[in-house]
């Protein structure tokens, strides 16, 4: 039996037409097998690399879910009421003249009078929110109480903010995907003014999972907005009978 070359000089010589298409094929597999073989050192090499570092030979950063401190027991002072209830009235007028954070918490309380927190709410423990559906979070929670349009804006202040992701392998499937901050808890208004930006831009590379440390909230203190009518509503009404004019009429 002819060898492989034998048999293409052979159709060669009887069909020239036909060699060249044979010829053509025989390169084309042998491309093809280079790039598989390349394919395959590739994928060696990923495989062999450090644990500590990532496809593109970056070092591993993971979120440290070990800072969270239980603020809930935190009470507001004089200054900081006053405070709130000012914010509470920019964010009725035009909800972009205030800050990012207190932009989420009234958005958070407005889903409730609307009856829209099978869309964006608080999780039972009042630690954390969650995103339930995102195209309707997209189309009517954050243009009409955020003052915002893009989503990935909301994501990037979310960042700037300190704001970290739950898992449903650390958390569960109730807390999964959602978001806290240990500043950020209902019924602790006050609790806003203390956030801040962060001061410094990001590594581009975003953090891994770390689903061992997150905090357990179902097991520590519910925050309720049992502490909102107890400090605020009343301080307004008290702001209102301080300022009225008292009236006396002569008989």
């Amino acid at each position: 039996m002819p060898s492989h070359i034998e048999r293409e000089i052979d159709v060669q010589s009887r069909f020239p037409n036909k060699a060249r298409k044979v010829v053509k094929i025989v390169v084309s597999q042998e491309k093809v097998l280079k790039q598989r073989e390349e394919s395959k050192l590739t994928c060696k090499r990923k495989s062999t690399l450090a644990p500590g570092l990532t496809a593109s030979c970056n070092h591993r950063i993971f979120i440290n879910h070990n800072t969270y401190t239980d603020m809930s027991c935190v009470l507001p002072t004089a200054e900081e009421k006053q405070v709130i209830v000012v914010e509470r009235q920019k964010y009725l007028t035009n909800p972009k003249n205030i800050r990012f954070p207190h932009k989420v918490y009234r958005a958070l309380q407005e889903t409730v009078k609307l009856g829209k927190e099978n869309v964006f709410a608080w999780l039972a423990h009042g630690r954390a929110f969650k995103i339930h559906d995102y195209s309707r979070f997209s189309k009517e929670i954050l243009p009409a109480l955020l003052g915002m349009s893009n989503y990935d804006s909301f994501l990037r202040q979310l960042s700037i903010y300190g704001f970290k992701r739950l898992t449903k392998a650390g958390s569960g499937r109730s807390s999964s995907r959602a978001l806290y901050h240990h500043l950020f808890l209902r019924g602790r208004e006050h609790l806003l003014l203390k956030m801040k930006r962060s001061p410094f831009k990001g590594t581009k590379i975003r953090p891994a999972a770390n689903t061992d440390d997150e905090p357990d909230f179902f097991a520590m203190r519910h925050c309720t907005n049992l502490m909102i009518p107890e400090i605020f509503e009343v301080t307004a009404l008290k702001t209102k009978v301080e300022n009225l004019q008292v009236v006396t009429v002569e008989p």
